[in-house]
């Protein structure tokens, strides 16, 4: 075995796991009754969104 190959084999037959990312607890959704709900602002919702995933 080259020393990749043996290492590959070490990493994949080590003894544990690497600890689990905590989830991010999800806000609360809010409902309201149909007639009080609107179609909001969706060019604000959009432009927030873009600002906080830049990658898109």
């Amino acid at each position: 075995m080259t020393d990749t190959e043996r290492a590959a084999a070490e990493a994949r037959t080590s003894i544990g796991t690497p600890p689990a990312e905590p989830e991010h607890p999800r806000p609360e959704p809010e409902t309201v009754p149909a007639y009080a709900a609107d179609p909001g602002d969706h060019d604000a919702l959009l432009d927030e969104f873009l600002d906080t995933h830049g990658d898109w």
